[in-house]
């Protein structure tokens, strides 16, 4: 199965946002601990403290830090840990200190976290539960999914031995799976506001073709989910297994978030002096960085309409379906 973490999407974006540019970059002479958010402490480098001034901003790893004060000679920095609501972290010896980024990890994996959540209802996650069948009943509460059901997409029967109509099961003398037979497809109705007294979630399956199971087994039902970005969200967070993204679509996020963090550039460049920098005379313009946030943009929009055709295709909208 393919694996790619938010750390990995967190440096293609970074790398869709610098181009052929490079961050200016320093490194730990001693390790940091994980401390409480906003500690003041002072923490050691291994080169000069160039570029590092008063009202500069650290980058280590996802967390961000204040520079306070610095002390050139001793070659270390006073600093508030786990600034701009970032979480500080232990880092080890040699781990690199950015200077001043632009596009701090803690920010470009905030900015993913939004993209993913405008994809919605358009473009989602898909899931599945396994529900029980009982005998008989066309009404099944939807309890088993706790998170946000956009749709049902499909509702389909695990494959037991039946004879005659797609879920009209019957048991065989030797209860062996007949593997030849296709695994039967219900026709349903999807009530995102049942009664909750026959219903506890609130939310039901109704089962709507003429014949239903008579025999024990297990609707399969895949239903169409947000983007699980309220979970596990640190640089080990699989996109696919836990997100719910499909590999086939992980080349978008990086233009998404390279459109929303390009704009906040051009914020950045209409300041006449931002802390701790000077703005440049020789710095890109910021016509040329809306045009490229707008041609991020624009690719974005095409590629998930790519996407929305896919799932369309895949999963028809039923008309029942309400």
């Amino acid at each position: 199965m393919v694996s790619y973490t938010l750390g990995s999407l967190t440096d293609d974006c970074l790398r869709q946002l610098r181009g052929t540019t490079r961050d200016l970059i320093n490194m730990l002479s001693e390790p940091i601990a994980a401390v409480a958010a906003l500690t003041v402490q002072s923490i050691n480098l291994t080169t000069n403290l160039n570029g590092v001034t008063v009202g500069s901003m650290l980058a280590v790893g996802p967390e961000t830090m204040y520079v306070m004060a610095t002390n050139p000679a001793a070659v270390s920095a006073t600093v508030i840990r786990g600034y701009d609501d970032t979480t500080p972290a232990a880092a080890a010896v040699n781990s690199i200190v950015a200077i001043d980024p632009p596009w701090p990890r803690s920010l470009v994996q905030s900015r993913i976290r939004d993209e993913l959540r405008s994809w919605g209802p358009q473009v989602y996650a898909v899931a599945n539960v396994q529900i029980p069948v009982v005998t008989w009943q066309r009404g099944y509460d939807l309890s088993a999914i706790t998170t946000t059901i956009i749709r049902i997409l499909r509702v389909q029967a695990q494959q037991p031995p039946y004879i005659g109509a797609p879920g009209y099961w019957t048991t065989e003398s030797s209860g062996a799976i007949d593997t030849a037979q296709a695994n039967p497809d219900f026709s349903f109705r999807y009530d995102p506001n049942a009664n909750p007294a026959e219903f506890p979630s609130g939310r039901a399956l109704i089962i709507t073709q003429p014949v239903l199971p008579i025999t024990q087994g297990n609707l399969n039902v895949i239903y169409a989910t947000p983007f699980d970005v309220d979970g596990s969200w640190d640089e080990n967070t699989d996109m696919i297994s836990n997100v719910g993204m499909d590999s086939r679509d992980l080349d978008i996020p990086p233009m998404g978030v390279a459109a929303r963090l390009l704009r906040m550039m051009s914020v950045r460049r209409a300041m006449l002096n931002v802390e701790g920098q000077s703005r440049e005379d020789q710095d890109v313009t910021m016509q040329a960085i809306l045009e490229a946030a707008s041609q991020f943009a624009q690719s974005t929009k095409m590629r998930l309409g790519d996407v929305q055709q896919r799932l369309f295709s895949d999963y028809p909208i039923r008309s029942s379906n309400y």
